[in-house]
């Protein structure tokens, strides 16, 4: 009986390693950056781009910490520490080791604001001893071939015909991974130098559409994939095709607001009778006409919302319900603001929603910031002249809360000033990439300006018109 359950137990483990399914562990290093947290993030599709959150932990006071998750595929995963990313691709069952450079503020002014601003961090990452190949090892590999090759046959030379020397070049890509183990990395190769022939023009659409999209799987999940995918689909209902018209689709969007009739319409496109290509189409094509003002979004919306239910594949529904959230989330006029509940210094709590019903003027100030301390005057009067007829509510982004203690505590000032305890992600989902930061939320906390002007910038003449004085 007990050789039975071993043997149940081994195919199992089989089971798990071929179809890759397994724990990534990253252990990580980052000096100077202690009581710090660190996010492990991934994408929930790369159509939307949604962010979701795998797993979180605290860096310890010498600066190591540990994160743990468990991935079903190969996946695109990131790192983020304060407002920084910094990208992994891991198969399951990896493990890696990553070093971050020393953290050091010497000045807090001109520091602090660099580390605020920063979108990455140099990182050093290692993977297991007892891999011989890891999947970032093997991608970082052919990012610096492409780099290299892009730098030495590429630059100056724009213009120039570069298909000998692509063609060398993915020569040289075949000679250096002889492996094949590897069916992720495999494919980030095959739509890598498929992206490289779209942008270098090496090869015409229809070529590269009937070599590497037609009658192939489509690959959602995979970066490089969507890369190339987006690259000859984002523009191809909007210009690229012969068959769809552009005034038939701002009807079937703004007049009936009709998934099915938007998928007849892409049907007549040659290339598009493959339904589940044509679905991913037009979820890109929907995606992208928030951005033009042919197309109203409310309606887009409503579209959307026949997507997510009539798709025929799942993963292009979740698609669907991530582009809705994606720009219900939005900083456009009329989007819903997202919510927050800080504290500040004495521990009151401020929920965002105990404003619904009002004008607010939201701001967002740093106490290593001369911009934001140098308008702590006008703020006050503005707040005052302004008292019962909006609310005005600031939020401090320094990474000490104890630098920023006289600030918090200070009972003189006319409005709330909270602290916003380290979530990163809070600022992310207010669009907040620089300080100082100011915008206005009408009632039913519907943005209204994002950003808005500063107190002294004419932000009193402005809102003269929106609360109709």
């Amino acid at each position: 009986m007990l050789k039975q359950h071993n043997i149940l137990l081994l195919l199992v483990l089989m089971y798990l390693h071929a179809y890759g399914s397994g724990e990534v562990t990253i252990s990580g290093y980052f000096p100077g950056a202690g009581g710090e947290i660190v996010h492990l993030m991934t994408y929930e599709d790369l159509v939307s781009r949604q962010e979701l959150r795998l797993s979180s932990a605290k860096i310890d006071v010498d600066g190591n910490f540990e994160l743990t998750a468990t991935l079903n595929e190969s996946r695109l995963l990131f790192l983020r520490v304060f407002n920084g990313k910094n990208y992994l691709h891991t198969a399951p069952g990896e493990s890696y080791l990553v070093e971050y450079e020393k953290l050091v503020i010497n000045n807090p002014e001109l520091d602090e604001g660099r580390l605020f601003r920063q979108r990455s961090f140099n990182i050093t990452t290692y993977g297991n001893n007892n891999q011989e190949y890891n999947l970032h090892g093997l991608i970082m590999q052919m990012d610096d071939m492409v780099a290299t090759y892009l730098e030495e046959q590429v630059a100056g030379r724009v213009r120039a015909n570069h298909r000998a020397s692509l063609e060398q070049f993915a020569r040289q890509v075949d000679d250096a991974f002889v492996d094949g183990s590897q069916t992720f990395f495999d494919d980030y190769v095959t739509y890598y130098l498929a992206y490289l022939k779209r942008s270098l023009n090496v090869r015409g659409f229809h070529a590269l559409f009937h070599h590497y999209v037609n009658d192939r799987p489509i690959l959602t999940n995979h970066p490089l994939y969507m890369d190339f995918f987006r690259s000859m689909f984002d523009n191809y209902i909007f210009t690229g095709s012969r068959s769809i018209r552009m005034n038939e689709l701002e009807a079937a969007v703004n007049k009936y607001a009709d998934f099915d009739l938007l998928m007849v319409l892409l049907s007549e496109d040659e290339l598009l009778k493959n339904e589940d290509l044509r679905e991913l189409v037009l979820l890109i094509s929907l995606d992208r006409m928030f951005s033009m003002p042919d197309f109203f979004n409310s309606r887009l919306r409503e579209v959307l919302e026949e997507a997510a239910k009539k798709c025929k594949n799942t993963e292009h529904r979740k698609i669907a319900e991530n582009i809705i959230r994606k720009h219900s989330r939005g900083f456009h006029e009329g989007a819903i603001v997202s919510h927050f509940q800080l504290n500040d210094y004495a521990g009151n709590v401020y929920d965002l929603q105990d404003f619904h019903d009002s004008f607010v003027y939201l701001f967002f100030w740093a106490g290593w910031c001369p911009l934001s301390m140098g308008s702590i005057q006008v703020m006050q009067e503005f707040a005052e002249e302004l008292n019962g007829k909006l609310e005005v509510v600031g939020v401090l982004v320094d990474r000490d809360r104890e630098n920023v203690k006289h600030l918090l505590v200070d009972e003189g000032l006319p409005f709330p000033l909270l602290y916003f305890d380290g979530d990163y992600e809070l600022l992310g989902n207010f669009g907040i990439a620089t300080v100082p930061f100011y915008m206005l939320i009408g009632p039913g906390g519907r943005i209204i300006a994002h950003p808005f002007l500063p107190p002294h910038w004419g932000a009193r003449e402005a809102l003269h018109d929106f609360l109709g004085e």
